[in-house]
């Protein structure tokens, strides 16, 4: 145990979070299980939801997060033999709403019904706030779709049950995009019941929505954890909640209205956000916790805005075009989007803080990382995540080397540990865009002797994407840089330092100064939980005295 460590992180918790947990601890869980509030009624009409992947295969085969699992004699809602997290996606029911009207639909009902006679009020896992709050939401939208079928009064007798031990178990300890999950659960099921205690939800989930939609929505359309992934994931909460709303138009009076207008607002500069945070193939960059089929893709989030009659909102801000550029500044969440003037290139440069203060849990060591798409592939990447559980593998793909930037005397830009925690983190102390290029500079190693501060630019010239790395600090140093090629690309030696080849043909060069002995290791790239492909790393370093200035190019054949 390191006292400091703990010191580093706890001085960041706001009160709210520490008294909470305290009384999280020493509070005993209530249920109540009286019958179910009546249906609101509903003078409006809902579109489909997104459709999200099958993870429902059969009564007894389920395929969540890459891992796909049989159980003989029953669903283990608790199976020890899958990550926490698996069993976290089991109790969501995420693919529901979109199957309502498909031929599975009766026996899924079956399965939904075996998971309440299984797991009784405060059965762990399955009644924690996070995934009571998801499974909250998605079985309000199948009902929605579903009507009343077979078997749906059942369910609405659960729904109200678990909405009642949600609206008593609110993660203000936890905070961020967790407390937004609690906040959308109980506004849809404020909406889909009706009576004192449907109001009173929607009461309570909408003052929640609107607190924290103005803190965690950030001016730019970012969500203030900074991940593209759980941006996605908010996007679409957020979406639902419009969708189910868009149902009982009337609900919650005047002040409920305002909001709902404030919350449009809200998700058409998300929209905006994703659009500019996305790779030309449309999934999501991977900054800080992210990776590929967890969160909606821009096209399902585009669809479903566009159903809901919302458009991406201009949130564009700072924008400069260049001779061989556009770069576009998002000013609060940290991030710059390059495009070269024929389309071709997109550069997405990190020069944000690791997320909110208080909540730094999905965060990286990836200030000043970079990634860059050619024509619509993918070149340069983060390592992506394809784990939650503590260990040396979750801590690798957080820290430093998992992404395309610098290390000094082997430290790390922030002092991630555990799963979700971080104490000491950088700061950005300048950021600026000039007419073809982004800048920023980041004190994540101030703390050590010399207090070395690290300074890069990323511009876009013709032949390719420049980067310049300089240093201000006293005394010798040890530098380090990673840059990580995606599994498509091949890497050969070539003059001044690697040839990258697609499909077997030469398509660039990465030149990097032969002072800085670069070599091609293999690494890994991780596009999904529990996926891992081997990709190329390129590494270089160098070790002297600070100020000194660096120049590495990327150059398109």
């Amino acid at each position: 145990m390191d006292p400091g460590r703990y010191i580093r992180t706890l001085r960041y918790l706001r009160g709210r979070q520490v008294l909470v947990r305290i009384l999280r601890n020493v509070t005993p869980d209530r249920f109540d299980t009286s019958g179910p509030p009546d249906p609101r009624g509903r003078s409006g009409e809902t579109v489909p939801p997104i459709a999200r992947p099958v993870e429902w295969l059969s009564p007894t085969r389920v395929r969540l997060l890459n891992v796909e699992k049989e159980f003989d004699g029953g669903i283990d809602w608790r199976s020890k033999e899958v990550p926490r997290l698996w069993v976290y996606h089991l109790h969501y029911f995420a693919d529901l709403p979109g199957r309502a009207d498909d031929e599975s639909s009766r026996w899924l009902g079956d399965v939904v019904r075996s998971w309440i006679a299984s797991n009784p009020p405060g059965t762990p896992d399955a009644w924690d706030p996070y995934p009571t709050s998801l499974r909250i939401m998605n079985l309000v939208k199948w009902l929605l779709r579903l009507g009343n079928g077979e078997g749906a009064e059942v369910v609405s007798e659960s729904l109200a049950v678990q909405t009642r031990h949600l609206e008593r178990s609110i993660e203000f300890d936890v905070s961020a995009n967790h407390l937004f999950a609690n906040a959308c659960a109980l506004t849809i099921a404020g909406l889909f019941f009706g009576g004192d205690e449907g109001d009173r939800w929607l009461s309570r989930g909408t003052s929640i929505l609107d607190r924290e939609m103005r803190e965690q929505v950030l001016p730019d359309g970012g969500h203030y954890e900074r991940s593209p992934m759980y941006h996605a994931i908010v996007l679409e909460q957020a979406l639902d909640v419009l969708n189910v709303w868009s149902g009982a138009p009337d609900a919650g009076g005047k002040s409920a209205r305002r909001l709902r207008q404030r919350l449009e607002a809200a998700a058409g500069r998300m929209l905006s956000w994703l659009e500019k945070m996305a790779h030309p193939d449309g999934d999501v960059s991977f900054f800080n916790d992210s990776t590929i089929g967890v969160a909606p893709t821009l096209g399902e989030l585009r669809a479903y805005g566009a159903r809901l009659g919302l458009e991406p909102a201009e949130t564009r801000g700072p924008e400069r075009a260049g001779r061989s550029s556009t770069v576009t500044r998002l000013a609060e969440s940290g991030y710059f989007r390059l495009v070269s003037e024929d389309g071709q290139t997109v550069v997405l440069f990190d020069a944000g803080s690791i997320g909110p203060d208080h909540q730094p849990g999905h965060g990286h060591c990836d200030g000043l990382s970079f990634e860059v798409s050619r024509r619509g592939r993918r070149v340069l990447v983060n390592s992506g995540i394809s784990t939650y559980e503590p260990g040396p593998e979750r801590l690798r793909q957080r820290r430093t080397e998992a992404h395309n930037t610098v290390r000094i005397d082997g430290e790390e830009q922030c002092e991630v540990w555990s799963a979700h925690r971080c104490g000491r983190r950088h700061g950005i102390l300048e950021a600026s865009a000039e007419a073809d290029s982004a800048g920023a500079s980041h004190s994540g190693f101030a703390h050590l002797p010399g207090s070395p501060i690290h300074h890069r630019t990323v511009e876009l010239t013709d032949r390719g994407v420049r980067v310049r790395d300089g240093f201000d600090g006293e005394g010798e140093h040890l530098v380090e840089w990673f840059l990580r090629l995606h599994p498509e690309i091949g890497v050969e030696p070539g003059g001044g330092g690697f040839d990258l080849l697609l499909d077997g043909e030469r398509v660039g060069a990465l030149r990097i100064p032969p002072e800085l002995s670069p070599t091609l290791s293999e690494s890994t790239w991780h596009p999904g939980f529990n996926l891992s492909e081997p990709c190329p790393l390129v590494t270089a370093s160098w070790r002297g005295r600070l100020p000194r200035d660096f120049e590495f190019e990327l150059l398109w054949k």
